[in-house]
């Protein structure tokens, strides 16, 4: 199809359509980004919900739109408890790593230096 345009050429146009399409790709990253990662989630909550909405309880069931409401909510105090758990703590490593630097580089220089 390009044989008109030699080795090279064909090599060049073939790396101007790489570095094209990688720039669409980067360009679109930041569009896609919410989209793929709205799908993936609905992908992987998908069968807990289709369990919530099933399941039957006092011969009453949930309705999907509340089976989503509860599986929001259990994720949302998921995320805040481990937050206020890792955060102190977390908080706290870095005072001690700030309070130790000094020695640590002391300690190295003195060895290296």
């Amino acid at each position: 199809m390009l044989k008109f345009l030699g080795k090279k050429g064909r090599t060049l146009v073939i790396l101007i359509l790489l570095g094209t399409l990688l720039g669409i790709i980067l360009f679109l990253n930041k569009i896609l980004f919410p989209f793929l990662l709205a799908s993936f989630l609905a992908y992987v909550l998908a069968p807990v919900i289709d369990n919530l909405h099933q399941r039957k309880i006092r011969s009453h069931s949930i309705s999907r739109g509340g089976a989503v409401l509860l599986v929001y909510f259990v994720i949302l105090v998921v995320l805040i408890g481990g937050g206020s758990y890792v955060v102190p703590k977390v908080s706290a490593e870095m005072g001690s790593m700030i309070q130790e630097f000094p020695k640590a580089v002391t300690k190295i220089s003195k060895k290296w230096g």
